[in-house]
């Protein structure tokens, strides 16, 4: 097997699709932030009229990140299914190809980079620098298959029976029942509280954000960092919420002490 089989290409299909899905709860999820956590944010809102359209649109941006992070583990075989995504990666024939890709990207210097090396040194140190790249690449290989395997093992904390399943059942149940259908009478919820909590909805998230960290590198050979990409969706939410604040919030361009000099 080779990267041009279906498998390896549905996997990659699938790893992109996780990606597009995985930053779409991120925007979410920054915006959502400070109509949650921020205390001064919540202070200046008040009781106001203009507080009720501040708490639908928090409830939405809610809405929306739950609705991403349980998009990536819908079990349709045509969908992301980060359980589909685990099984490809236990696949010894998928990852070798990988690996043997990973590789070959180590196996050769271009000639053009040895131009100011004398010429009677040429194929000495063209030889040594091809052995060298050849060791690093097996060096890039085996931490792939690390990586593939810490994926396959963040999954399946929250796969059926793992020790962090709670949570991906609430969201599901909660997305069956109330956010993608209405059912008329919902089924009780049988999960821990613990795991219906906004801290572990926070814990998977971050986990996600690591996992999609792992498959890039894996199945791409990209070093995409999520977390990067958050701290600029934080800065952009804070000054966005900075002007709901309005006039009273230092910074804003209509910023003025109270009369007395008090807040």
């Amino acid at each position: 097997m080779d990267t041009s089989d279906p498998e390896v290409v549905t996997l990659r299909a699938k790893v992109r699709a996780a990606l597009e899905e995985f930053d779409q709860a991120s925007a979410f999820h920054e915006a959502w932030k400070p109509t949650a956590y921020d205390e001064d944010l919540h202070r200046r809102m008040g009781s106001s009229y203009a507080t009720n359209t501040f708490l639908v649109i928090r409830a939405a941006l809610r809405r929306e990140t739950l609705l991403a992070l349980i998009r990536l583990w819908d079990r349709n075989s045509k969908a992301v299914s980060l359980s589909n995504i685990a099984r490809a990666l236990g696949n010894g024939r998928v990852v070798d190809a990988l690996v043997a890709e990973c590789e070959a990207q180590w196996g050769a210097l271009p000639m053009g980079s040895l131009e100011d090396i004398l010429e009677e040194n040429r194929a000495t140190v063209a030889e040594a620098v091809r052995r060298s790249e050849e060791a690093f690449g097996r060096e890039q290989g085996e931490a792939l298959r690390q990586r593939a395997a810490e994926a396959i093992t963040l999954i399946a904390e929250y796969d059926q029976g793992g020790a962090r399943h709670g949570t991906l059942r609430h969201l599901r149940t909660l997305r069956d029942q109330h956010l993608a259908h209405r059912q008329l009478r919902p089924k009780p919820a049988t999960v821990d509280p613990a795991d219906a909590s906004d801290e572990a909805v926070e814990r998977l998230f971050e986990d996600m954000a690591r996992l999609i960290h792992l498959l890039r590198l894996v199945v791409e050979g990209t070093d995409y960092r999520p977390e990067e990409t958050a701290e600029f969706r934080r800065r952009h939410a804070k000054l966005f919420w900075a002007s709901v604040r309005g006039e009273r919030t230092e910074g804003h361009p209509d910023y003025a002490l109270p009369r007395g000099g008090g807040r």
